[in-house]
């Protein structure tokens, strides 16, 4: 099976304050997952951001508090984490208006796990990211890129989805595989728009395919609906997944 995690960049409104909205599907074989994980892992931990999550925006952003740090570069990792917090502490201090406040803190807060590398290694370690991406060859990328200065006036997510579900549909039997899975990054706003399109496609199809199966039922543990269900009626099962979620039967 291919597991296709999808996520986006910009915002589809029209008017907001990104140029373009884009929304971009990784497909790799579920065998692989364990092995790419370890991968990528493996390249955060050399630039020190493993547990972080990748935004390639904020990576690439100006720090202007490393030019205010002599021979920031010479430093230790931890030795410019200080001094950068150090000068965000003071530039915080300092009187603002309120709308100025919070767009500080919130570059602060999406570049802070980023601060002690200087804009040339953060260059390097999203290039050791795509090089990584680059070198699985039985992965794919399906992307829709929308320029919102020339967008129709129609729901940009739902074009994006349906043009990105509609390629990965056929692309798994193309490869030998029976069946995909499409996986979207948890955000709770968009998951019932997402959940409604999906069971629009299996019942009508989309524009240019059927949408042959839609698993819409998952297990539940507690109040928490878990990703993998494992039904197995009477029969009791061992498998690790069910003890952990309390299902023995």
């Amino acid at each position: 099976m291919y597991i296709c995690y999808l996520d986006e960049s910009g915002t589809p409104q029209i008017g907001a304050n990104t140029s373009h909205f884009v929304l971009l599907g990784l497909a790799i074989p579920d065998i692989k997952w364990k092995e790419y994980d370890r991968q990528i892992l493996e390249r955060k931990t050399a630039f020190q951001l493993s547990g972080v999550e990748i935004h390639t925006a904020w990576l690439l952003r100006d720090y202007p508090e490393q030019k205010r740090i002599s021979e920031f570069g010479r430093l230790g990792h931890e030795d410019r984490k200080k001094a950068i917090l150090s000068i965000r502490a003071f530039n915080l201090a300092r009187s603002r208006t309120q709308r100025q406040q919070r767009e500080l803190l919130k570059n602060y807060k999406h570049t802070s796990d980023y601060a002690h590398l200087t804009i040339e290694e953060r260059k390097a370690f999203l290039n050791s990211i795509a090089d990584t991406i680059n070198s699985w060859k039985d992965a794919a990328l399906f992307a829709e890129a929308q320029d919102k200065a020339k967008a129709q006036p129609v729901n940009a997510f739902d074009v994006a989805f349906e043009q990105v579900v509609t390629r990965f549909n056929t692309f798994p039997g193309a490869r030998g595989q029976a069946m995909g899975m499409t996986v979207q990054d948890n955000n709770q706003t968009v998951s019932s728009l997402l959940t409604a399109n999906m069971r629009r496609y299996h019942k009508e199809g989309t524009i240019w395919s059927k949408i042959d199966r839609i698993k819409n039922r998952f297990d539940r543990s507690g109040d928490r609906m878990v990703g993998i269900r494992h039904y197995t009626g009477r029969v009791k099962c061992s498998g690790e997944i069910c003890k952990e979620h309390g299902r023995v039967w």
